[in-house]
């Protein structure tokens, strides 16, 4: 009932929220960069020396994961291989669901597990929905998205067989945004990183709200200084652009009311 009275209360305030995005002019891709933290991680991993050492470090490896997650925000133009793909009707609602492996790092693969909500009132024009639908198993995607995340501080996970698999071979819950057969740029246009940095200042008095950390008198009013100036920064993008903010924004809004 709280999640359901939520998302009304959200719908009816009308406003669209996004996540940040790490600068992509780094001479590594964003995707490479992640590899290299998962494999640095794994290389401190083999040099514990005891139980101890082992509870110890991963107990900082979750913490140190989820603020990277965190600060990197949104996956932009990552690749991998789509699979597993399936529908399941929920009520008034349809759940499509599939994985995305990445290139493999080592020999290693990261799973991302997507869950898309569709209204069965607009599926004939959800953009993923009509997208995945029509692609064969084991086709070359390149998405966009984020990790999902819960509440209390820590990454989602989708299964977890053992600490170091978390590492070797992390099975993640992931919201998806942007998905395509064909490779894009590795970079937002200018007026999208401008109207996602907004976007995503709008989600934290929500999130906040949520959590019962401030009021909702204190959430309106930061509010309405910010969707004045998302709406500016929306008038600069292309109808595509405006439909990937939407994403955005739902899948936002849904990490943290699922995020418990």
């Amino acid at each position: 009932m709280k999640k359901i009275f939520f998302i009304i209360l959200i719908s009816i305030t009308l406003f669209f929220v996004s996540c940040n995005i790490k600068s992509q002019d780094d001479k590594t891709t964003q995707q490479q960069d992640f590899f290299e933290f998962l494999n640095y991680k794994e290389h401190i991993m083999k040099q514990q020396k005891n139980d101890i050492q082992k509870d110890e470090f991963f107990m900082q490896f979750e913490k140190d994961l989820f603020d990277y997650v965190d600060s990197v925000g949104l996956f932009i133009n990552w690749q991998g291989v789509i699979n597993d793909i399936k529908s399941e009707s929920i009520g008034d609602n349809t759940a499509l669901s599939f994985k995305i492996y990445s290139i493999s790092r080592d020999n290693h693969n990261l799973e991302f597990n997507c869950t898309h909500l569709i209204d069965n009132h607009n599926i004939s024009t959800d953009y993923i929905y009509n997208t995945v639908k029509n692609m064969p198993e084991n086709t070359m995607v390149y998405f966009d998205g984020f990790i999902r995340t819960k509440n209390i501080g820590e990454v989602y996970y989708h299964s977890s067989s053992s600490k170091e698999s978390n590492i070797e071979l992390p099975k993640y819950k992931f919201w998806i945004i942007d998905l395509s057969p064909e490779k894009r740029t590795d970079t937002l246009s200018t007026a999208m990183q401008k109207a996602v940095s907004i976007a995503y200042e709008a989600n934290k008095p929500l999130k906040m709200q949520f959590n019962k950390q401030i009021t909702k008198k204190e959430s309106d009013d930061k509010l309405k200084e910010l969707i004045p100036q998302l709406d500016e920064a929306k008038t600069q993008l292309s109808n595509n652009e405006k439909l990937y903010i939407e994403r955005l924004s739902t899948c936002l809004i849904y990490n943290f009311l699922y995020g418990e």
